[in-house]
């Protein structure tokens, strides 16, 4: 019971935090590049994770090899400088931060088009149907009237799709190294990697923080959301299995816009998102009972 009340509690507070991810940045457009903010989050989230990748090496005696090195930072250049880096470009240029929340929660199903591809899983007919369920709610729920709109959604989708590139990629190093291991090396290498990037454009340390409010909203994205954030899911994940962890991309774009409500004082409340969050949701659910079924 006191483990459950654990993974609950670490499933809740990764949903919210992430959930808050979008409106919280949101607040900071027009004050900061979104790569140059992505670089500054993931320097501090870094702090958190890389001091729990070195403990779990020297815990269970880990031996990390230079031809290992070029997918981990594989895995951190996709993870910061495009899913993260997109994600937060997406949300500074959209109307509806929620809408951008609920599309990047599709990653979770796209990891299996890559599994099939990299790792020769096979694409089942519920696996595709989770997939067409995923694509068709991304298009209800966008409501395109322009290419401004348009390349703002393909932002938020590629993304996703390079967050379940990272999540594959994560997958073939299982057998070496756990997760929180791979996370706490390649974070460093891919905020350095886009930290190089910024600084060669000169805009690294453009950051206009005209008070506390604006210093505060970004160590919140770093510790909360980066930081802790990513440490909770981890953790969760360690407690109960992926399928538990998992949940926090369920319960995020149902969050979506009440958070955007209660940190932007706007919500995006039409019957087209709660029906594109529903049909992404359904799709999910597809892909995670199956896996659940070979597990028993």
């Amino acid at each position: 019971m006191k483990n459950n009340r654990k993974v609950f509690g670490c499933v809740g507070y990764t949903a919210l935090v992430f959930a808050s991810m979008e409106p919280v940045s949101k607040l900071l457009n027009g004050q900061v590049n979104p790569f140059t903010l992505t670089f500054w989050r993931f320097l501090i989230g870094s702090a958190f994770v890389f001091p729990m990748a070195v403990r779990e090496i020297r815990r269970k005696r880990l031996s990390v090899r230079a031809r290992d090195i070029p997918i981990l930072a594989v895995e951190g250049i996709l993870i910061v400088c495009l899913s993260m880096g997109l994600l937060q470009a997406a949300v500074f240029r959209a109307k509806s931060a929620a809408l951008i929340a609920v599309i990047y929660c599709t990653n979770s199903v796209f990891t299996v088009i890559f599994a099939a591809c990299v790792l020769k899983e096979t694409l089942t007919k519920r696996r595709a149907a989770a997939v067409a369920l995923c694509l068709l709610g991304i298009y209800a729920g966008c409501g395109i009237r322009n290419r401004e709109e348009l390349f703002t959604v393909f932002l938020a989708f590629a993304s996703a799709l390079a967050m379940s590139l990272f999540t594959v990629l994560g997958k073939r190093l299982m057998d070496r190294f756990p997760t929180k291991v791979q996370i706490g090396i390649s974070f460093p290498i891919g905020t350095a990697v886009l930290g190089l990037l910024e600084l060669s454009s000169g805009v690294l340390f453009e950051i206009q923080v005209s008070g506390l409010l604006e210093l505060l909203l970004i160590l919140y994205l770093g510790v909360a959301v980066t930081g802790l954030g990513y440490l909770s899911y981890f953790w969760a994940m360690e407690l109960s299995g992926a399928f538990m962890a998992s949940l926090v991309f369920f319960i995020k774009p149902v969050l979506a816009p009440f958070m955007s409500l209660l940190i932007l004082g706007t919500g995006d409340f039409s019957p087209t998102l709660f029906f594109s969050v529903a049909l992404i949701v359904c799709g999910s659910l597809l892909v995670l009972s199956e896996k659940k079924e070979e597990k028993t």
